[in-house]
């Protein structure tokens, strides 16, 4: 019984379809055309792409830095591709590209005209954007990836440009201490009248061993001149002797008489002269003395000089040391800036052709809507009919 219904049910279906079927190819027919005149009648788009890859090397961990790398690891590919391609897709950034190109559309517009490579994989990301014109095409993925690119360089710089804008402060810092060290070790040098504490040192220690060598030969001298001076008088003594013994008014004696004076002279004379060293070992010793404390003032001048001298020395150490790091940091900054993270291995060029139309795919689709419409309202009107005749 129920399938009787049934089959009756399809037979009233296939009647009303049949009834009405002059109506669903007119609204099939209308619908099919219409889409392809409107189809026909959209202006042509053009499409546009840039490809970039992933570069082999995080920017900062270069061989000028750091040892070098064979290249990064999947998952790092795979975290700068994805994060990239969210700033490619950012509203801000699309915002930034229609003020560049002065485009009239706003940015949700900008971003439906944009794709990504349905085919891209590991470190590559091939971005696709669609223009009324081919300039326009060209202009809009060109400039999107390049603020894109500017847009996650600076994302990704910040750490490093924290990091310089902490060297820059410590090595202020360093360099206002090391002016105050520097004030202290002049000042230092001004009040014991140094240039160089170990040059002076040296100098004073030259001064005293010359004094103790000429002071040495001014005693050896004085010696000498005291024995020639007692072996003269001997020697007089001997020669007065001799003169005493000899007959008086002897061509002898009075040789003997003469080479008595003469001993007598030169004994006087070397007396003299071990009196003139004697002054001069007296002076010697004095001057002596004297360098010798000189000296000894030096040296204990030189633990505080030393110190003021290695303070100095370690924050020149320390300011060169962050001197280097600050330039690193700049260069690595500038390097992210420019050429960091992902590179563009493919430019865009302006497109030669349109877009083919979609001429069949929206046909189709317009047919099959219309029909299941024209179905629904055929079945409507049927129901309708059948209620007025009931």
């Amino acid at each position: 019984m129920q399938t009787a219904n049934s089959r009756n049910e399809w037979k009233t279906y296939w009647r009303t379809v049949r009834r009405y079927l002059w109506f669903l190819a007119a609204l099939v027919l209308a619908s099919m055309a219409t889409t392809v005149y409107l189809v026909y009648r959209t202006p042509p788009r053009y499409q546009a792409r840039e490809r970039l890859q992933v570069v082999a090397f995080e920017p900062g961990q270069v061989p000028l830095f750091s040892p070098e790398r064979t290249g990064l690891t999947s998952d790092e590919v795979r975290r700068t591709r994805n994060d990239f391609v969210a700033t490619v897709q950012d509203k801000g950034v699309a915002w930034k590209t229609v003020a560049k190109l002065h485009l009239n559309m706003d940015a949700e517009e900008l971003l439906s005209r944009l794709t990504l490579g349905p085919h891209d994989e590991g470190e590559f990301v091939t971005v696709l954007a669609t223009g009324d014109t081919p300039k326009q095409a060209q202009e809009i993925v060109t400039t999107h990836v390049q603020n894109a690119l500017e847009t996650y360089r600076e994302t990704r710089v910040r750490g490093v440009n924290a990091s310089m804008d902490f060297i820059e402060e410590q090595l202020s810092q360093t360099e206002k201490r090391l002016a105050l060290a520097e004030d202290d070790l002049i000042r230092f040098k001004l009040d014991h009248n140094l240039a160089s504490l170990d040059s002076a040192i040296k100098a004073q220690e030259q001064n005293v061993n010359t004094l103790h060598s000429r002071l040495d030969a001014l005693k050896l001298d004085l010696v000498r001149y005291q024995t020639l001076a007692d072996q003269y008088r001997k020697a007089e003594e001997e020669s007065l002797k001799k003169a005493e013994e000899a007959p008086k008014e002897s061509s002898t004696r009075a040789y003997y008489v003469q080479q008595s004076r003469d001993y007598h002279a030169s004994a006087v004379e070397q007396a003299a002269q071990a009196a003139t060293s004697q002054s001069a070992i007296t002076t010697t010793q004095q001057m002596l003395q004297s360098e010798q404390n000189s000296l000894v003032n030096l040296l204990s001048l030189e633990k505080t000089y030393n110190d003021l001298e290695g303070n100095v020395q370690t924050l020149e150490g320390q300011q060169k040391f962050l001197q280097g790091k600050l330039f690193e940091a700049k260069v690595k900054s500038s390097q992210i800036k420019k050429v960091g993270y992902l590179q563009i291995v493919t430019t865009a060029k302006t497109p030669e052709m349109p877009l083919p139309r979609p001429i069949i795919r929206w046909t189709v689709v317009s047919g099959i809507v219309s029909l299941l419409a024209g179905l629904i309202i055929v079945f409507l009107l049927a129901a309708v009919s059948g209620q007025q005749n009931g």
